[in-house]
Parts: structure tokens; C-alpha cells; sequence
């Protein structure tokens, strides 16, 4: 019997081509019926994981994650082939089941907004229904059990998403708690008339450790604003050590990038000061050259709450702070045009 985390994605793959070939989950989650009881695994060297033919002879191709996107692999290289192999079969359909660190990188709308791919995202909210009400009775007695134990699995691990404070697994846990406080923003943002914001997920690459440092909440679309001939970038990224408040400077010489960054700094500065306590910020403009385009730190706000939201186990509490935490977040983005009015304000010479 495999513990909450002792189900790797290699054995997720395994059981879920068994639950495709031997029931209709395929129609559950898809809508599409096939043709043949065939379901192909890790079709194409495993560009997808599963695919077969529909009644109307189309194929359903079905692409499966359940691990952090971190890897540049996964997030580029694969995503690339995956691209040009839609763009050859357009007729095709494609979906996305993606469980775990993925469900929560890859939100409602991530793959058509930054991604611009016909790729449907499955998840919990559609694999967990679909696997209700299954007929396993023409499956052996021992792979029935082992199923029905996944399916007790995913049910668990999805309310633990839904209620962190029940989550045992520390690194879930830390995304559950940026996914609340995500969702508490949207909901917060969305009932005023500003532009639209995303937050995304994200893990910094290669990483496999559990330290709510490697998993941050990073704002989308940047705030665009102009000095002289050069376009920066304004965005926020939420870690464990804050809200930090970055800026994407283009290709520029060094001496250019320190004039512009001190600049930024002080007038983001003067306009968060008024609002948040401002702590330290890490060292920043190294490797600042005129050939590529640098993420640089401005300043830092204090986001104390983050931490004690990570060790919550009261439910009402754990509501309140998430909430404290995203209109920090409302709060600081809509600092970002009054920063940029500070900024054209002021002369400074950056030749």
C-alpha cells in the first residue's frame, strides 16, 4: 500500500493506463469516446502520455504531469516539441492532466495566456469526479485494490489542497498556501475595474528541495514604463522572505543600469514606504552587461504572515491571514503606476 507522497509519477502513468484501457475514464474526462478499448502509452518516445481514436477517427492525445515544472526540460524543450507536433496535426485533440506541483503552475488559462497552446487543462477538479462511480469489477482483485487506494490518494490530497491547514505534506502545503493567497487576490482584484493581474506559481529551476524559497508567487503582466529609450519592466514576486518588487532592465552597459536602478530604487522607495515596512534587499546588479537583459531587486516588504501561514493548523485563522496577505498584494501592484509617475517626474541622467 503506497503512502500520501509514495506515488511518483511513473506509477501514476501506470495506473491511469490501466483505469483508460479498462473503463470509460477516457470519456469522463475528455468528452471524446474511442473507437477501440487501445490506449496507447507514452505514444511519440513520450511526447504525451496516452493517446487513441475517437468514433468520428480522431485522436486524443493526452498529455500527464504530476511534478514541478521547474526544469527547463519540461518547461521548454518539451513544451517546444509538443507545439510543433500540434501544429502538424491540427485536427487532433489535446489535453493536459497535471496533478500536484504542475496543477498548481499551470492554472485555469496558464497554457493558452503564456503558453498559446490548444492544450485543455485537466486537473483534480475534473480526474477526481471522473473516477467516482468506476466499474472495476472485470479488473483483478489486486489491481482493483491498488486502484481504489489511488483514488482514496487523489480524493485526500485534493481536500488537503483545498483545506491546507489538514495538508501533512510540507511541500504541497507551501503551494497550497501561495495558490489561497493567489486565489484571494483574483477574487479581490476582480470585483474593482483595474487591468488584469495574474499570479503565477512557479519553482526556480533544478530545484527539488522543500523551502518555500524555491516556490514564489510571480505577478504577470509586468508594469511597462519608459526612461528616455529604454522599456523596464515593474513586477512583484512573492517569497518566503517577501514581497519583493523587481525590474526587468533590457540589454544596457553597466554604468546605464546602475544610474537607472538607483533612480527606480529610491522612487519605489519614497511611494512604498508609505504603505509597508521595508526590510534589506539582496545584492543586486551582478553580471549587468549591454548583451542581455537582467531581473534586478528594487526593494523588499515584509511579509511576516507568509511563514506563520506555512505552520497554520486553524482553519479560520489560516482564512484571515491569506486574505491579509493578498491585499498586501492589491495594495503593492497598485503602487506600480504611481511609481511610474514618480519616476517621469524626476529627471536623472543615465549617459
Amino acid at each position: 500500500m503506497h503512502a500520501l507522497i509514495a506515488y511518483p509519477e511513473k506509477v501514476q502513468r501506470h495506473l491511469l493506463h490501466t483505469l483508460l484501457s479498462y473503463t470509460d475514464l477516457a470519456k469522463r474526462l475528455t468528452g471524446l469516446e474511442n473507437a477501440e478499448p487501445v490506449i496507447d502509452k507514452d505514444p511519440f518516445g513520450g511526447l504525451f502520455a496516452f493517446s487513441y481514436t475517437t468514433l468520428n477517427d480522431k485522436m486524443v492525445y493526452i498529455y500527464f504531469r504530476a511534478s514541478t515544472f521547474g526544469s527547463p526540460k519540461t518547461e521548454y524543450e518539451q513544451i517546444r516539441e509538443q507545439a510543433s507536433f500540434m501544429h502538424r496535426h491540427p485536427d487532433a485533440y489535446y489535453f493536459a492532466l497535471i496533478l500536484r506541483e504542475a496543477w498548481f503552475e499551470w492554472p485555469e488559462g496558464y497554457v493558452e495566456r503564456r503558453l498559446g497552446l490548444p492544450l485543455r487543462r485537466l486537473g483534480y477538479e475534473t480526474l477526481v469526479p471522473a473516477l467516482e462511480g468506476l466499474r472495476l469489477t472485470q479488473l483483478p482483485d489486486s489491481i482493483r485494490s491498488e486502484i481504489q487506494a489511488y483514488q482514496r490518494h487523489l480524493q485526500k490530497e485534493y481536500e488537503g489542497i483545498l483545506h491546507p491547514v489538514r495538508l501533512p505534506e510540507l511541500r504541497l502545503r507551501q503551494y497550497a498556501v501561495l495558490w489561497h493567497i493567489r486565489r484571494a487576490f483574483m477574487s479581490r482584484w476582480a470585483s474593482s475595474e483595474n487591468a488584469l493581474i495574474e499570479w503565477d506559481i512557479r519553482t526556480q529551476p533544478h530545484v527539488h528541495s522543500s523551502h518555500l524559497d524555491q516556490v514564489f508567487l510571480r505577478q504577470y503582466p509586468p508594469h511597462r514604463l519608459h526612461m528616455e529609450s529604454y522599456e523596464l519592466s515593474l513586477f512583484w514576486e512573492l517569497e518566503r522572505e517577501g514581497l519583493f518588487l523587481r525590474v526587468g532592465l533590457p540589454p544596457m552597459r553597466e554604468k546605464i543600469a546602475r544610474a537607472v536602478h538607483h533612480h527606480l530604487r529610491k522612487q519605489a522607495q519614497l511611494c512604498a514606504a508609505e504603505y509597508f515596512a521595508l526590510g534589506r534587499t539582496r545584492g543586486t546588479l551582478k553580471g549587468i552587461d549591454t548583451y542581455h537583459a537582467r531581473e534586478v531587486n528594487l526593494l523588499r516588504i515584509e511579509v511576516p504572515e507568509l511563514q506563520q501561514l506555512i505552520e497554520m493548523r486553524e482553519a479560520e485563522t489560516f482564512h484571515v491571514l491569506s486574505d491579509e496577505v493578498a491585499e498586501d498584494l492589491a495594495v503593492a501592484v497598485g503602487l506600480l503606476p504611481e511609481i511610474s509617475k514618480r519616476v517621469g517626474g524626476v529627471s536623472v541622467s543615465i549617459r
